[in-house]
This record gives structure tokens, sequence and C-alpha cells, in this order.
């Protein structure tokens, strides 16, 4: 069975759910069978979201390579969380996604979790599911989403704020703090004139500039 044809089957064969579930594991097992390891690592790019639904309960069981299966699984909580009614994905969902990364360790989960952040699609009071996650990048954009959240509600970003995000490098987000005036006059002085030649140099010196011009005020 080629690759097109074993892309059909499997939209057949859920689309239609006529197969007892006992069966299905080997079908699909038997399909999988023919494409090779390449094939069946691209095969996320091209399933329906049928065969997506139905193929991610039996991932356990199928005959397929651990990044086939990472990639199938991140595509199908991309699917459903792009598919939520709301802009920011329900607690269960959110639950799930975790429970998934906890159990596969799969880092695809981390850059979902990651985009899901940045994008603000994760109500602030849901955060505190994520606190297990003691990763670099997911600490970093949590703590970020939450100064969003905070600015957002009208409150400025305190010195210790402003430290924080500076360490983490959130510079553009500091920018737009500083033009909406989100940030605390105390706060200001943090922005200091860095050295030539120094890391982010460009965006620290803009920083600097836009501070200074509100303390001059």
């Amino acid at each position: 069975m080629r690759y097109q044809e074993t892309l059909l089957f499997f939209h057949e064969l859920f689309h239609r759910q006529a197969v007892a579930s006992g069966d299905i594991v080997h079908l699909v097992n038997a399909a999988l069978f023919h494409l090779s390891n390449e094939e069946k690592i691209q095969l996320h790019n091209n399933l329906t979201d049928a065969a997506l639904n139905g193929l991610y309960p039996l991932l356990d069981q199928l005959l397929l390579p651990t990044e086939a299966k990472e990639h199938m699984m991140y595509k199908y909580f991309l699917v459903v969380s792009n598919a939520a009614a709301q802009q920011q994905v329900d607690s269960r969902l959110l639950l799930q996604i975790c429970s998934e990364h906890d159990r596969t360790s799969y880092v695809a989960f981390e850059s979902l979790l990651i985009s899901l952040l940045k994008e603000d699609r994760i109500h602030e009071s849901d955060l505190t599911i994520l606190e297990h996650i003691h990763t670099k990048a997911i600490i970093k954009e949590t703590f970020a989403s939450k100064m969003r959240a905070q600015t957002a509600s009208g409150k400025q970003l305190s010195p210790n704020d402003v430290k924080k995000l500076l360490e983490y490098e959130k510079y553009a987000m500091l920018q737009e703090a500083l033009l909406q005036n989100d940030v605390a006059y105390e706060a200001l002085s943090l922005f200091v004139l860095p050295n030539k030649g120094e890391r982010n140099y460009k965006y620290k010196n803009r920083l600097h500039l836009c501070a200074s011009q509100m303390l001059r005020k």
C-alpha cells in the first residue's frame, strides 16, 4: 500500500467508524508496515482531522518510531487548541497537554506550551498548571505572560518585574510597556546605557533612550 493510499485508508477508516475497536489497531499497523520510517515521520503533515483524531488514542499501540508519535501528538493538540471556540485554551485541555508532556517528555509539548504562552492563550488563573515544569523557557514565558496580564489590568511593572524581564531579555515587551507608560517611575533608572559591543546593545540602548526621555519629563 503506497503512501497516498495509506492516507486515504486512514481517513476512510476513521471517518466511517464502522470497524470494531479491537480490529482497528491491527488494521492500522498492517497499513503502517508498508511505509518507510521517513514516510511515517511525515504522516502528521498529511492526515485529515478525522484520521488524526482516530489515530491519537491508539499511538501507544502503533508501530511508529518515537519521532513520528511525537509529531502526531503535537499536531493533534495543535489542531484541537486552534479549533477551540475561545481564544484562551480550556483548563482541561491544558491539563491534558501537561499530562502528556509529563508522561512522554516530548520536546514538542514544551514548544506548544511556549507558543500558547507567547500568544496569551493561557488564562492567568491557569498559569499555575505549568508550575511543575521547570525548564528555563517555560519559566521565562510564564513570567512574561503574568506581566502582560498585570499591565493589561492597569498595574505598572515594578523594579523587580523589570529586573526579571531584562534578565529574560524581553526587550520588545519592555519597549511596549515604556511606550504605554506601564513601567513604574522608580524602575526607569534600571534601563542603563549599555557598553559598546555589549550583548543586545541595540535593544538595551533603545530602552535606555526611551526611559531617559521619561525621566526628564
